[in-house]
C-alpha cells in the first residue's frame, strides 16, 4: 500500500501510515482538484511499471470486494482481475448514511463503523473506475475516465464495492466542513465550486445537504447488508 500524503502533521495520522509506504506530496493550496488528479494519474502510471495492476481510493472511501460474491477477499478479486482480459474495473458505489433524524446514534469510532449504520444509498457518482491494468486518465474527482478516441467504459462490477463515508456521521461531517473551509483552496476550485460540499459552514445549509441533497440519483435507500458489517 502506498499513501500519497499531502503535508500531514497530526501525529495520529502519521502513526497510522507507519506500516505502509508513505509518499510525501506538496502543494501550497490544501485543495486543488486538478493537481490532485494529475498527481494520482502520474503515480498510478509509475506503479504500473512494477505491478500488474493498481487499485486507487481516496481517504474517505472504502474499496472492498462484496463479501457474498468474493469470499476470498481482495486478494482473490485482484488475482482474477490480473489474470483476465478486462483492463479496468469500475466499483459499484454506495453512500453510507447517518439516519440521525430517525434516532440513529453518533458513531463510536472505536467500534466497527458499518455495524452502527442501517441505511445506504446506491450512487452513480461513486461508482468509480479504480482498479486498472493500464494507466488511466480520470475526470476531476475520479468519477469517470477521459480517453483518446472511442472507448467502451466499464459498467459497475457487483464484485467490487466503493463505500463513501462523507455522510457516515453528522457531527463529524460538520466538524470536518468547518475545518476544511478554513484551509487554502485553489482559486479555480472556489470559482467553479469544485468540492463545494466541503466548504458548507452555514448550519441550515449543511443539514439540507447532509440529509437531502444527493445530486445524482433518486432518493432510494436500502438496508446495509449484514454481510458488509465487518468490512470496516
Amino acid at each position: 500500500m502506498f499513501v500519497l500524503d499531502h503535508d500531514s502533521q497530526d501525529q495520529r495520522t502519521l502513526e497510522a501510515m507507519r506500516p505502509f509506504n508513505r509518499v510525501p506530496v506538496h502543494r501550497m493550496e490544501s485543495f486543488d482538484h486538478e493537481w490532485l488528479r494529475d498527481t494520482v494519474q502520474s503515480f498510478q502510471a509509475f506503479l504500473l511499471g512494477s505491478y500488474e495492476c493498481v487499485l486507487f481510493a481516496e481517504v474517505d472511501e472504502i474499496v472492498s470486494p462484496a463479501p457474498e460474491r468474493v469470499p476470498g477477499g481482495l486478494g482473490e478479486l485482484v488475482r482474477a482481475f490480473a489474470a483476465g482480459d478486462t483492463e479496468v474495473l469500475r466499483c459499484t458505489g454506495y453512500e453510507i448514511v447517518h439516519d440521525a433524524r430517525q434516532g440513529e446514534a453518533a458513531l463510536d469510532w472505536s467500534r466497527p463503523i458499518l455495524a452502527q449504520r442501517r441505511r445506504c444509498r446506491r450512487s452513480v457518482s461513486y461508482s468509480k473506475p479504480l482498479l486498472a491494468r493500464r494507466p488511466l486518465g480520470w475526470t476531476l474527482g475520479f468519477h469517470e475516465l477521459v480517453e483518446d478516441g472511442p472507448v467502451r467504459l466499464p459498467e459497475p462490477s457487483p464484485d467490487l464495492l466503493l463505500l463513501h463515508l462523507h455522510r457516515v456521521d453528522f457531527e463529524s461531517c460538520r466538524a470536518r466542513a468547518l475545518e476544511t473551509a478554513s484551509r487554502r483552496w485553489s482559486e479555480l476550485d472556489v470559482e467553479r465550486n469544485r468540492g463545494g460540499q466541503n466548504r458548507i459552514t452555514d448550519p441550515d445549509r449543511l443539514e439540507r445537504w447532509f440529509f437531502g441533497e444527493f445530486g445524482d440519483d433518486l432518493y432510494h435507500f436500502e438496508p446495509v447488508p449484514a454481510s458488509w458489517k465487518e468490512i470496516v
